[in-house]
Parts: structure tokens; sequence; C-alpha cells
């Protein structure tokens, strides 16, 4: 069993993310035409290299998670140490990694692998390059975990993948390789457009993900993208949050193109923008509330008409970029429940 405290996150990907689709569940998300626009872009590349404290420092993370019993948990971090402040780093964004700020994420996700209908990688993006050995050692001299995430965004492809035990198999046998000869701390898991006929094989598929990195690597972390609303009744949440660390409910697609106009993440439900929000989801999952761990600056205001393109597409934003694009900074509306 995992040694780490499973919990819900609530976010949206900080430099990559998604519209959800609604009811009819055919709209595939931003993030999943991104992938598809830089398939073949070539992956960041590694700097000049580290100094040898960073690699030092790196190094004694790395014994301390490797002993049994122990939690890729970071220690106290000053006020914002009671956060899981996950960051998802595509590919092909050349950040620069030493202007990653691993001092106050506790996971950045290595976005990604893609997975086939039969559990083998079609495009690894670089994972297990100098690159992200690079960028795991960084991350890890400040405590930070670094997974890479598995990605399928196609229903059938997914019902090959998840409804047959040889090639869940297959896959689980997969990302265990993938996670060793990368060096990383674990799988994050991002399978969307899932119908309810997958949904105990998705459980199978995380339990087994689960029993197989325990196996063959010390305190492996696993995390698991939810979304907002589960329009096709696909996600056993209870079961879920028990074969993983914690599922990642991706909190910023309550609106999307072709939709009614809103804002991505309203807190509340209302007659304004309708009954889904953060906190409905909450409910529909069963989360506690002190579970919940809320990642900050990702709503897009509803108010600023040179937005409204971007929420159409459902594209959350940072409030430090709509403060530049706009010269005036948002502010919380609390009758209306978003910024």
């Amino acid at each position: 069993m995992h040694t780490g405290f499973r919990k819900v996150l609530l976010g949206g990907f900080a430099a990559l993310v998604a519209a959800a689709a609604g009811p009819s569940g055919a709209q595939p998300g931003l993030h999943a035409r991104m992938l598809e626009q830089h398939r073949f872009d070539e992956p960041f590349a590694a700097g000049p290299g580290l100094p040898d404290a960073v690699v030092a420092e790196a190094q004694a993370w790395e014994r301390v998670w490797a002993r049994p019993g122990a939690s890729r948990t970071r220690g106290a971090r000053g006020a914002r140490s009671d956060l899981e402040v996950i960051g998802y780093l595509p590919s092909w964004v050349d950040a620069g990694i030493n202007g990653l700020r691993f001092d106050v994420m506790t996971q950045v996700n290595y976005f990604s692998l893609e997975m086939d209908s039969y559990g083998d990688i079609e495009y690894s993006h670089g994972w297990g390059g100098a690159a992200s050995d690079e960028l795991i050692t960084a991350a890890h001299a400040e405590g930070c975990r670094v997974l890479v995430t598995v990605t399928n965004f196609s229903s059938s492809s997914l019902d090959t993948l998840l409804s047959s035990p040889a090639n869940r198999a297959n896959a689980v046998a997969t990302l265990v390789d993938e996670v060793l000869d990368g060096g990383g701390d674990g799988v994050d898991v991002d399978f969307e457009g899932m119908s309810s006929g997958n949904k105990q094989d998705l459980v199978d598929f995380m339990q087994e993900l689960q029993a197989a990195l325990e196996a063959a690597m010390p305190n492996p972390w696993i995390t698991l993208a939810t979304p907002a609303v589960d329009w096709s009744g696909a996600y056993d949440y209870d079961e879920l949050m028990y074969a993983s660390n914690g599922l990642f409910i991706m909190g910023y697609g309550y609106h999307w193109s072709g939709g009614d106009p809103g804002p991505n993440v309203p807190k509340y439900g209302s007659n304004l923008w309708g009954s889904y929000s953060l906190d409905w989801t909450l409910a529909d999952e069963g989360v506690l509330r002190t579970s919940l761990r809320v990642l900050p600056d990702l709503d897009a205001p509803s108010s600023s008409p040179d937005l409204r393109d971007l929420l159409e597409v459902g594209v959350s934003v940072s409030e430090d970029r709509i403060a530049g694009d706009n010269g005036i900074p948002p502010r919380w509306h609390h009758n209306l429940g978003t910024t």
C-alpha cells in the first residue's frame, strides 16, 4: 500500500490547459489538440549541466525517498508546506530548468508518453533523455517529485486498451520500465474520453499499475487526472483514490467552445452560470473538504471582453497574465463565485 497520504487536488495546468467536453461528450480537450499540434516538435534541450552541489542535494533526497516506509512528500517549506502544487511541463515548452520554481512545487508532471491501444508508447517526447534527466535532478534537489504523464484521449483506443487484461498488463510493464529507465518518481495517468463501460477496467488498470510499481521501486507515486464533470459516469472515485496517491480534478472545464459563456472555474453554482462548479464537483465525487488542496491563480475572469475567445475554448489563464494583458488586476467576485 502507498505510504503517502491520498487527496484530491483541484486545479489546472500551469503551462497546458484543456477544454472539457460537454454533455454530448464529442469535443476533444484543448491539450489533446495541442499535443496533436506539437507531436513532432523537438523536446526541450538539456542545459550546460547542473552544479555539483545541486546534484549532491538531489542524491541526498533520493536516498531519503528510497528508505522503507518513506514517502515522496516534502518536509515543511514555510507557509505553503501544506499544499500540493503540481505543474505540468509539456515537452515542447523550453521553460529553462533554472527558471522553474521547484522550491514552491511538490510535483512536476512531464507531458507526456503517448500510449496506444495495446499498451505501447507511440511517442515518448524526450522522456528518458538528457533534458528530462536534468529536470529530475534539479527537481529532486528541491525535494520535488517528477512523474511522467501517460496520455490517451481516444474513447475507442481506451476501450481496446483497458478492456483487455493482456493490453493492460503490457501497458503496466511498459510504464514501469519507463519510470525506472527515466529515473522518475512514478506515473500521472491522463486518460480522457473514456466510456462508462470501462469504469471497472480503469480501476483494474490503476490497481495493477500500483502493485507493479510498488514491487519495482521504493515508495512510488501515482496520480490520476479526473474530469470536472464526469458526463459519462466512467470514474469510480472511491476505488481510484485507493489505487493512487491522489486524484487531480481538472477543475477548469465548466464551459467550453460551443457551450454557454461563463467562467472556467466557478467556485459555486448559480442561476447565472448554472449548477456545475467546483463545489458541485466536490460533492459529486464525495470529497471531504479536509482533503482538498486548491491550486491558485488559474481562474479566467468572465468580465473581460478581451478574454471572450479564451473562455470559449476553455483556456485557464494566470492572474499575472490577465493583469498584464488588460492593465487591470482581477478581483474575486463573491456573488458570482469567480474572478
